[in-house]
C-alpha cells in the first residue's frame, strides 16, 4: 500500500480519484470567513488575520497578504529549525485541490474587502458625527 506525502492515504487509481473530485465538487462545504483584525502598515504586507469555518471544522490564523500582484491568504503555518539550524516553516492547514484553495482564498479576501470597507464607513461617519457636535469658533 503506498502512502502519500507525511503519511498520507492509500493512492488512488485515476478512476477513483475522478469519482472522489466529482463527489467533492457535488458536496463542497459552506466557507464561513472572520476577519479578526485589520492592518494598515504599508511598510508591512500584513492587511488581516482571519479564520475560517469550512464545513464542521474551523481554521484559524489565515493572514492576507498584499505585494506588487495584490491580494492573496497565506495558511497558517509553523515553523522549525533544520539540521543546519535554519529556520523554516509548513503549512499546519492547506487545500489538497487548486480549485479548494482558490475558493477559500476568495471567500477570505472577499471578506476582507468587505471589513476593510466597513471600517472606513464606520470611521468616516464617526468623523462626521464628532464635526456636527464639535463647538462652532467664532472670530470676534
Amino acid at each position: 500500500m503506498a502512502s502519500g506525502k507525511k503519511g498520507g492515504a492509500a493512492m488512488a487509481s485515476p478512476k477513483e480519484r475522478i469519482v472522489e473530485e466529482e463527489n467533492r465538487n457535488l458536496t463542497e462545504p459552506e466557507i464561513k470567513v472572520r476577519i479578526h483584525k485589520l492592518y494598515n502598515d504599508e511598510s508591512s504586507p500584513l492587511r488581516a488575520f482571519a479564520s475560517a469555518n469550512i464545513g464542521d471544522y474551523a481554521v484559524h490564523g489565515l493572514k492576507v497578504l498584499e505585494n506588487d500582484k495584490g491580494l492573496w491568504v497565506s495558511m497558517p503555518q509553523t515553523s522549525y529549525k533544520d539540521e543546519n539550524g535554519e529556520k523554516k516553516y509548513e503549512d499546519v492547514f492547506h487545500a489538497t485541490t487548486a480549485a479548494a484553495k482558490a475558493r477559500l482564498g476568495q471567500a477570505v479576501i472577499e471578506e476582507y474587502n468587505n471589513t476593510l470597507e466597513q471600517s472606513q464607513n464606520s470611521s468616516e461617519e464617526q468623523n462626521n458625527a464628532s464635526e456636527m457636535t464639535a463647538p462652532k469658533m467664532q472670530k470676534m
